[in-house]
């Protein structure tokens, strides 16, 4: 079973989608949902609790946010929930899908606000395993792309909504890929 796993731990929420022989599907992370908030519970027992569960069972020993932990904060470096988080999701989707995935994208955070973090996005694939990043609009701009065709030249507006920012992107296809046109903010 060949697939590739695109995740984007967000903020405040995180998501994942399965890409397979040219067809892209969201996964079910949360409960009846397709995000699952980033929150994470390392627990003693080498589990991990994410989302919903760890919030509500970790209360305050919970990692909210993971990605605007400050180094140091909850005792930890910051790539280590990321990367406890990307890897309970990992092994999630794998579950549900019957097996790992062949290649694991993770967004990165493209923007000046997020320019601080994005060291520890790169330090919590390492962490996790798994490479290599993909800026956020450029992810989004390749799945318009699947599922429409964007010819050489053509520039897109890419607006993240997202839990704490608002964030917007010019992105071009190009014939070899995407270039981030201007400066994401």
């Amino acid at each position: 079973m060949t697939y590739t796993l695109g995740v984007d731990l967000g903020t405040t929420a995180s998501a994942a989608a399965v890409l397979r022989d040219g067809s892209l599907e969201p996964c079910e992370l949360g409960e009846a949902s397709l995000t699952v908030p980033s929150v994470v519970l390392p627990r003693d027992d080498g589990r991990t609790l994410i989302g919903d569960a760890a919030a509500l069972h970790g209360g305050v020993d919970a990692v909210r946010e993971v990605r605007r932990l400050e180094p140091g904060a909850a005792g930890r470096e910051p790539h280590e929930p990321m990367g406890l988080l990307l890897d309970a999701i990992v092994e999630q989707v794998a579950a549900a899908e019957g097996g790992r995935p062949d290649r694991v994208v993770l967004v990165e955070p493209a923007t000046h606000a997020d320019a601080a973090h994005r060291p520890y996005v790169r330090v919590a694939a390492d962490f996790a395993g798994e490479s290599p990043l993909v800026p956020a609009p450029v992810a989004a701009a390749a799945v318009l792309d699947l599922h429409h065709g964007l010819v050489p030249d053509t520039t897109v507006g890419v607006l993240d909504l997202g839990g704490e920012l608002c964030e917007a992107t010019l992105v071009r296809r190009t014939t070899a890929g995407f270039d981030v046109v201007g400066r994401p903010g």
